[in-house]
């Protein structure tokens, strides 16, 4: 056994981040465990090397849309005002559309301010589900990190497409699932309509599935350069072609619950499908094709692409 490894050696060991008393100390922890190898520590970090760099690269803030919308949950007493006792809720939404509108939604949840933050105990005034579509600006997540002390392993486990081979799915060693209980993903599965009603011959369906994997390849590249990307684009994790008509995206919703004296809080990075299909395909909810089950069609189901 390495005599320097022990729980401290890894920010992913501790609950949150809870020394992240502002932006640059959130996004230097993950750079100080990028750079722990085998070397010197059993908590090797060297799967968060992209991580790192993307949350401290340095925009010029150009673009500086962000897609992130807050559901507040606040008790109210029988008069409207805020109660800590009352069974009454209030429900209300607050959209983020620009990194300016960020500090708006810190002061909802954490009225005292700047000071509020800095302590680290600082939790959430009241429940709240933040929902962050998927892609986001470096500094919108370095901001929502500092302010709900996220750690910064959710990131990553939304964030493989970062990752440089395949397969992605690697846990950090010698950390299990059962060590995160409180992350969570969701596979999502959306059936797509080519519009051609034949079966497809087998040598048809191999040049599919074939054509389907390359673009795959070429879609990953794309993301790791972040080639295009905007906030709030989607992600696609798998491709699979199921016959000549029938066809399958896959894509993730990751969710960490966390603490707060009020309840909790909940954060989604969300999956919402905004992709340009040719004419003549569509593309359905699973629900509709539950009597025309694809994977039926032919002896070899799914001929899905590597996973990001």
């Amino acid at each position: 056994m390495h005599p320097k490894a022990h729980n401290n050696d890894s920010i992913m060991y501790s609950k949150v981040p809870q020394d992240a008393v502002d932006l640059r100390k959130y996004v230097e922890q993950v750079e100080q465990y990028s750079r722990q190898s085998l070397g010197i520590s059993l908590f090797t970090g060297e799967l968060y090397c992209r991580l790192a760099a993307f949350l401290s690269r340095e925009d010029d803030f150009v673009d500086t849309k962000v897609k992130v919308t807050a559901h507040l949950i606040q008790n109210l007493a029988s008069d409207g005002k805020p109660d800590g006792g009352s069974r009454s809720k209030e429900w209300s939404f607050v959209s983020c559309f620009n990194m300016t509108d960020l500090p708006g939604l810190a002061k909802q949840l954490f009225p005292e301010g700047p000071s509020q933050l800095a302590r680290k105990d600082c939790l959430l005034c009241h429940p709240a589900i933040i929902f962050i579509q998927v892609y986001q600006l470096p500094q919108c997540l370095k901001s929502l990190g500092h302010m709900f002390k996220i750690n910064p392993l959710f990131c990553q486990r939304h964030m493989e497409y970062f990752l440089p081979s395949t397969p992605s799915r690697l846990f950090d060693t010698p950390v299990l699932p059962s060590d995160t209980l409180n992350i969570i993903r969701l596979r999502i599965v959306t059936i797509g309509d080519r519009g051609d009603n034949s079966w497809g011959s087998p040598s048809q369906i191999d040049n599919l599935r074939a054509m389907g994997q390359s673009d795959m390849v070429e879609y990953v590249h794309r993301l790791r350069r972040q080639d295009g990307l905007e906030a709030g684009n989607s992600v696609v994790r798998a491709f699979n072609v199921h016959s000549a008509q029938y066809f399958s995206i896959e894509q993730d919703i990751t969710v960490t619950v966390q603490n707060s004296k009020s309840g909790g809080g909940l954060f989604w990075y969300g999956q919402t499908l905004a992709m340009a299909w040719p004419a003549g395909q569509e593309v359905h909810g699973i629900l509709r094709h539950l009597g025309v089950d694809p994977r039926r069609c032919f002896s070899h189901t799914s001929a899905t692409s590597p996973a990001m």
